[in-house]
């Protein structure tokens, strides 16, 4: 298969890997071939992730239909929200496949009839815009009508699936929220948003849900699950989404110390949504006011980790044939650049650590603070001593 590159490749690492991320969406999450785009198989087998399914099983009136091994409890699902793992008209289980140490356990599994974000805002905002995405397939038939083979029999016949795309904006007012703290948007047909509110303070926690209503028989049509869904939330640009949790301004109370040092340490590495039975993601946020623009779902997570660079310094010596046959002077001299600049550092940190908040002073004078067993000398003195050993 030929893929359609995001990026244009040009040697590097970050192209590569940019690639790489869309194929990987377009493979798993959809839709492959475009917005409106038609596909031979059924869009359950060709997108694993990013589905949702109707929220009630009802009574076919067929029992085999129910019985036949593949639903895994349909009694149960009837009084849960959701469907078992295997409730799709596309996707029959094949017998043998049980038998495949590949195959995860069906039974008990749900493909749940909902997906959403939980994030906070502060009460004095006018509104924020919600936008809801999916998309639906119905299958249509390439051949008019059956046909038979030379035995006679009934051949099956083939089907394409046609994609349909959504997308529906609702403006929800704060003052709105604040009064009907659950409130329920139809955006089409038996699609809804559900919107839940906690008011704590200045701030509102707003809990988001894109549901599919729509009650169905034990074997879902193709045309009743939602694919690629996706609900994005922002306020006209304004910098107003508040963080999760925000060490800065709101003691920990964590009793571990490795903990603590980590939350002092990520400080500005902040968290904005949580997803509900998928995963969440956010615009950049400003490092001032520590707020974001936007928040949104998502199936695919990325997350981008800095690469650590180390400061180049020509007075070092860092080869090791030199460093074998050095003496104690041209040791001396190799090596105490780097105790000079680690201490240089930690004094950093400990005029960084009168900065911060006094909840905060402990962990960071405790994490920067230097044995006297570590002072420049004293490492440099055991970095000679251990290279002389070595010798």
């Amino acid at each position: 298969m030929t893929y359609e590159l995001a990026l244009d490749p040009d040697g590097t690492a970050w192209v590569c890997r940019e690639n790489l991320t869309a194929i990987l969406e377009r493979e798993l999450l959809g839709p492959m071939y475009g917005d409106r785009e038609v596909i031979k198989s059924p869009p359950g087998d060709a997108y694993s992730i990013g589905r949702i399914a109707t929220r009630r099983l009802t009574d076919s009136g067929d029992p085999e239909s129910e019985a036949d091994g593949s639903l895994g409890d349909a009694a149960s699902a009837k009084l849960s929200t959701g469907v078992p793992a295997e409730a799709s008209d596309d996707s029959p289980v094949d017998a043998d496949e049980d038998a495949n140490e590949d195959v995860g356990p069906r039974r008990g599994l749900m493909i749940p009839a909902s997906m959403g974000l939980r994030f906070q805002i502060p009460t004095d905002l006018d509104s924020v815009t919600v936008t809801a995405r999916w998309g639906t397939y119905r299958s249509r038939a390439v051949e008019p009508s059956k046909t038979e083979d030379e035995t006679g029999r009934a051949t099956r016949q083939r089907s394409e699936y046609v994609r349909t795309p959504w997308e529906i904006t609702e403006r929800l007012l704060v003052s709105d929220l604040i009064d009907n703290p659950h409130q329920s948007v139809k955006l089409s047909g038996t699609i809804t948003l559900e919107v839940d509110t906690y008011v704590a303070g200045d701030r509102m926690l707003v809990e988001l849900a894109l549901c599919n209503n729509r009650e169905t028989p034990s074997r879902i049509p193709t045309e009743a699950w939602m694919f690629q869904t996706q609900l994005q939330v922002h306020a006209d640009g304004a910098c107003v989404f508040l963080p999760v949790r925000d060490i800065l301004t709101e003691p920990d109370d964590e009793h571990d110390d490795e903990l603590r040092r980590l939350s002092l340490q990520y400080r500005h590495r902040l968290e904005f949504a949580i997803g509900r039975t998928c995963s969440a993601d956010w615009d950049d946020p400003d490092p001032i006011t520590r707020r974001t623009t936007g928040v949104r779902t998502t199936w695919i997570p990325i997350s981008e980790t800095p690469r650590t660079e180390a400061r180049p310094d020509d007075r070092v010596l860092t080869d090791m044939l030199a460093l074998a046959d050095a003496d104690a002077d041209t040791l001396a001299d190799g090596l105490l650049p780097i105790a000079d600049g680690y201490g240089a550092w930690l004094d950093e940190q400990a005029t960084l650590a009168a900065t911060l908040p006094a909840h905060l002073r402990a962990v960071a004078d405790e994490a920067s603070a230097t044995p006297a067993s570590s002072s420049p000398s004293s490492l440099t003195a055991s970095a000679t001593c251990s290279t002389t050993t070595m010798r």
